[in-house]
Parts: C-alpha cells; sequence; structure tokens
C-alpha cells in the first residue's frame, strides 16, 4: 500500500524486519484466527519483544496499517519479559579506574569471583581490553554515557506519550552505605532509610536523574497503544521467512 511521506520515512528508519502481507500469509500460517492475507497491512513485524514493539508503535504514530506477530502466546515472552533495571546517564565514571583490576580491592574481587562468576568473566575480559588498546576504557565510558543519555530522553518520551502508563519511574542517582537488593533509587522507602544504630541518612544523591523501569510493562502499554491505533497483534505464528513453508508445529519463530 502506498504510504504518506511521514510514513515512508519510519518505515526506512526501522531496524526490524517488515515484510509485505502476501510474503506473510506464504510462511506464516500457524495462528489461532484468521488468514492475516485478508487485511491489507502497510507493514508487518516479526516478534513483539521490546524491539518489534517499539517499531510497531513508530509506525502506528506514522500512519501506517501495522500487524505484529509472534510465535508465543503474549507480548514480550522472552528476553523482554524478565529484564528490568535502570537507565542512568553517567553510571560508569568509574570504569576508567575500573581498568585496573587492583581499584577493586582484594575484597571487591572476591565478592565479584564468588558471587557473579560470569561478571568476573566479563570484568576479566574487559580488563585485558583495556590493557591492549590504548584508549579503550575512554572510549567504552563515552559510548556508554551516550547510550544512558539516549535511554533517558526515551524514558520521557513514552512517560509523554502514555502518562502512567509507561512503567517508568524518575528519580536521582543514589549512593548507599548500606543496601540490600532489589534496590530501586526511586522507591521512597528505599530513599527514607536512615544508617543502623543513627540518624543519619543512609542515602546521598548525585547530580543527575535515573529512570526504573521494566520493558515487559512498556511493551504491555506500547501494545494496547498500538491496538488503539488500529494495529493487529497475531500470536501463535511462526515465521520462516519471505518465500518459506508453511509452518510446521515446534518450528523456530520470532520473540
Amino acid at each position: 500500500a502506498a504510504a504518506r511521506p511521514a510514513a515512508a520515512t519510519a518505515l526506512r528508519s526501522c531496524r526490524r524486519v517488515a515484510v509485505g502481507a502476501e510474503a506473510l500469509s506464504a510462511s506464516a500460517r500457524r495462528s489461532s484466527t484468521a488468514s492475516l492475507s485478508t487485511r491489507p497491512y502497510d507493514a508487518v513485524v516479526v516478534g513483539a519483544g521490546i524491539v518489534g514493539v517499539t517499531t510497531a508503535h513508530a509506525l502506528c504514530a506514522a500512519g501506517l496499517r501495522v500487524c505484529v506477530i509472534d510465535r508465543h502466546s503474549h507480548v514480550a515472552a522472552e528476553t523482554s519479559w524478565v529484564s528490568s533495571g535502570q537507565l542512568e546517564p553517567v553510571r560508569v565514571d568509574h570504569m576508567r579506574a575500573y581498568s585496573d583490576p587492583a581499584a577493586l580491592g582484594v575484597r571487591g574481587l572476591f565478592r565479584i569471583a564468588t558471587g557473579f562468576p560470569r561478571w568476573t568473566i566479563n570484568y576479566l575480559l574487559y580488563a585485558l581490553r583495556c590493557r591492549l588498546v590504548d584508549g579503550a576504557a575512554d572510549q567504552m565510558t563515552e559510548d556508554i554515557r551516550a547510550m544512558g543519555r539516549a535511554s533517558i530522553a526515551a524514558a520521557h518520551e513514552f512517560e509523554r506519550a502514555m502518562p502512567g502508563r509507561s512503567g517508568f519511574r524518575f528519580g536521582r542517582s543514589t549512593i548507599t552505605s548500606e543496601c540490600s537488593f532489589p534496590l530501586d533509587p526511586t522507591d521512597p522507602a528505599m530513599l527514607a532509610r536512615t544508617r543502623s544504630g543513627s540518624a543519619e541518612p543512609a542515602v546521598a544523591f548525585r547530580a543527575h536523574e535515573v529512570a526504573t523501569g521494566s520493558p515487559s510493562d512498556l511493551c504491555e502499554a506500547l501494545e494496547a497503544d498500538c491496538r488503539a491505533r488500529g494495529a493487529d497483534f497475531r500470536y501463535g505464528c511462526e515465521y520462516l521467512g519471505p518465500a518459506g513453508p508453511a509452518a510446521e508445529p515446534g518450528g523456530g519463530g520470532g520473540g
């Protein structure tokens, strides 16, 4: 279908693969609903994780008729369902110092090695790279800062688009002398803690803003918003490629 200029721009900017409905109907037939070929779409997005649903949301906002397919029974069924965390623009000021393992001290190294073996491997690989590549620590720090700034901006944009439904909470970055996990720097109860046996606050503040949230909450809100704009979500669909045969039960698919 012909798309308006704004819609065409949105299509070009998407990094997720979108295919025509004709190709999809030949390769995605395992669905609990009617065949997708009975309805015209401007774009079909494969996978209803955070990348797929945000892509669909952008396409819907540009005025396209969109369908999202996924092999699972609901949105964000794989990595996007279990992920959660904190967005922080200058979280990694320490990375330059941490390029030297001695900066952690014996206690820090022991805690990481025994409690987080995968972190230990990643850390050693990072330290090795910083020693072999001049300026690697500085470049990695700047790259992660840039991603953090972009993530904070995106979180605000989603909150403006869906007030109170984006799943994001905003606060200031904290330094705490006493903590237990899970730790949420935007939780008022956590911010009000005092040190053991003292009235002194356990939490100090840094200047920059942070956001906490869960991709699964955001995916659910975006799905509802896309549906309100006329998008279709078809679950239980297997996608094998634009020219593949009809999928058999148990095959691969998006997620």
